[in-house]
């Protein structure tokens, strides 16, 4: 009775570990190329943005062939598949490049060009209005507060362009409403990456003169004044960050020489009157491009070929070390969805990243599986497609290993070993375990490897 009493104790942890093996797996950080699809006719494209709804409604905006004509492509699936929503040929032809897309929710999506149309969406992309607002400038970028309240940013083009000017929308873009700007608004021309914080404040960068602007909106939305801080000659911010009127990030670099910058991030927790330097390090020739904090400890920025992540408030970052598909990536913008899922963009394409918690089954792959498990005198190795046989070209064995990484069983790929019917060839390779003693296992088929509990 006691040794009955003992082995199911034994059972019993078996059982524990092999199950918290199969969490932390999958809580490790995953980065994964999506699959956007290639449409392009003249064999070039460059990622240029990713704008996100939700964690499974995004919008990726690509510039393709030598013109900067462009795809928008939409997915509702977290990025598995994606569909071509607007491209070049769906403009008139007097327009001049696609500028900037905002995607609020999935109730509204605005595409901006650099001339006097917005292209708007209520339902995903499938179907568009056009906006032409001649009269009042040129809008080259919305930033919408929600589904109804936005800000315009343009130019007017009767003086060629050289002014910035401030348009309101109330209405979720389909009008806008000049407002009245302040004295020096033509100094103000540029200012990059705006966000809103508040109903009444954003915040943006000017990179050429190093400085963190911050854009109040006063009255009823009918004017507005921008204050400015100077950080330093020297640097070159690139994106800002806020969580709060209060609490704030900026990423970009700080020069070094004519070639070189270091990676910049500064903090402020008094909304932007004194910044702290959180991470002043040369890594290579590039900046950082974006930043985005999801709570007050976790946070991504990227540049150039690294990402970066942050649990601690931006006090310590870690580098992704991405694999990537192309010799050199160039990661420059992001979006965090929570802190299990965010997307970053290089020129190459989307990355995805995740640490949510899957199941066994997910983390396998759709051809293979392993049954019985837990199992006892034997496992079934399915495969799903016989047409694909054999298995895994160039293996010659399937092998089993414990926890220790020893190789306790070695089969051949032979076939049939499981009646098929007419097929003349197997679905299911049985293995027998029933000399392994019980515990945890792992079978390696070529680069794919499954667990199983043997009891």
């Amino acid at each position: 009775m006691k040794g009955a009493i003992k082995m199911k104790f034994i059972l019993t942890i078996i059982f524990i570990i092999f199950i918290l093996c199969n969490i932390l797996s999958a809580q490790e950080y995953r980065w994964i190329k999506l699959p956007v699809p290639d449409d392009t006719l003249f064999g070039t494209r460059s990622f240029v943005n990713i704008e996100c709804a939700d964690s499974l409604n995004c919008v990726a905006f690509i510039e393709t062939g030598r013109n900067k004509d462009f795809q928008l492509m939409r997915t509702t699936d977290g990025g598995r598949t994606w569909k071509i929503i607007l491209e070049q040929f769906d403009l008139p032809g007097d327009h001049r490049g696609l500028a900037k897309i905002d995607y609020p929710s999935t109730d509204l999506l605005i595409a901006s060009f650099y001339d006097t149309y917005l292209f708007r969406s209520t339902n995903k992309g499938e179907s568009w209005d056009t906006l032409y607002f001649k009269e009042i400038g040129i809008i080259t970028a919305t930033y919408m507060y929600d589904n109804k309240m936005g800000l315009g940013v343009g130019v007017d083009d009767s003086i060629k362009r050289s002014k910035r000017l401030y348009h309101r929308t109330s209405d979720g873009g389909l009008s806008w409403k000049l407002m009245k700007e302040p004295p020096d608004s033509i100094v103000l021309a540029y200012i990059n990456d705006i966000q809103f914080v508040e109903p009444n404040l954003l915040v943006g960068v000017n990179p050429y003169y190093g400085s963190f602007k911050t854009i109040w909106i006063e009255g009823d939305w009918d004017s507005y004044s921008i204050d400015t801080a100077y950080l330093s000659v020297d640097y070159h911010p690139r994106d800002v960050y806020f969580l709060n009127k209060k609490l704030g990030w900026v990423c970009g670099g700080r020069k070094i020489n004519d070639l070189d910058y270091s990676h910049l991030i500064l903090k402020t927790e008094d909304g932007g009157k004194k910044w702290i330097t959180k991470r002043d390090t040369f890594v290579n020739t590039n900046t950082l491009k974006d930043i985005e904090f999801i709570n007050e400890t976790f946070g991504i920025t990227c540049g150039g070929e690294d990402v970066f992540v942050t649990t601690d408030g931006g006090e310590n970052w870690t580098d992704m070390n991405i694999q990537t598909t192309v010799l050199y990536e160039h990661f420059h913008k992001l979006r965090i969805i929570s802190e299990t899922c965010a997307y970053v963009i290089s020129f190459d394409g989307i990355y995805k990243y995740t640490n949510e918690v899957m199941s066994v089954e997910d983390e396998m792959p759709k051809s293979f599986s392993i049954s019985p498990n837990p199992a006892g005198e034997y496992i079934e190795i399915a495969f799903n497609s016989p047409r694909l046989k054999p298995w895994v070209a160039g293996v010659d064995a399937i092998k089993i290993f414990n926890l220790l990484g020893e190789c306790v069983l070695s089969v051949a790929q032979t076939f049939p070993s499981v009646d098929s019917g007419q097929t003349g060839m197997s679905d299911l390779l049985r293995v027998d375990v029933s000399g392994l003693p019980a515990g945890v296992y792992f079978v390696r088929v070529g680069d794919w490897v499954g667990r199983f509990l043997k009891i």
